[in-house]
């Protein structure tokens, strides 16, 4: 996990305004944190498949923050 890999993502999903760097410099970080503006005429994705440069693939869970109304599980 690294900034340049979470830019790489956030750029999929829309403009990146911030990536908290400070997430990223913990040992025990298991998240990156950045702010993205992202079009809201288009579905949320919940995740992607992201592969590294040895060719290993791992899917990454997206969580939303600060939206109204947006329902990560069924229930909510």
């Amino acid at each position: 996990m690294n900034e340049e890999a979470g830019k790489e993502i956030g750029t999929g999903l829309g403009e990146i305004s911030n990536v908290d760097v400070k997430a990223i410099a913990s040992e025990q970080a298991h998240f990156l944190r950045m702010r993205v503006d992202i079009p809201l005429n288009k579905p949320l994705r919940r995740g992607a498949l992201v592969v590294s440069p040895e060719g290993d693939k791992s899917w990454v869970e997206f969580k939303y923050e600060r939206i109204v109304g947006y329902a990560t599980h069924v229930g909510d």
